[in-house]
């Protein structure tokens, strides 16, 4: 299958990648194309090979999906709960917002 991307990167974004490529030995489009396949992986190991600002990046912008429905779970009577209930098993204080 071909997917073909148009992204309008900053040109320094663009440059850094250039750089992280030839670095690994490999042209933009194959070195952008490898992290496309890992990411599309998503495994733990994936998350390990990415620098530690590139790791923060994608745990940042998973935590902010997350939220939406983090925040759903909090608005339930506690007894209700699925997802904060784990706190309680991990012997953190349960905090109740519901009415």
């Amino acid at each position: 299958m071909t997917l073909t991307l148009e992204v309008n990167l900053k040109p320094d974004d663009q440059a850094r990648l250039a750089n992280r490529a030839k670095r690994s030995g490999m042209t933009l489009e194959t070195y952008v194309q490898t992290f496309v396949e890992k990411l599309a992986s998503s495994d733990v190991a994936l998350l390990r090979s990415l620098s530690r600002v590139d790791r923060n990046r994608v745990l940042a912008a998973q935590a902010v999906e997350a939220a939406s429905i983090y925040e759903a779970d909090l608005a339930l009577h506690v007894r209700d709960r699925e997802l904060t209930a784990f706190s309680a098993l991990d012997g953190d204080p349960v905090h109740d917002s519901a009415p």
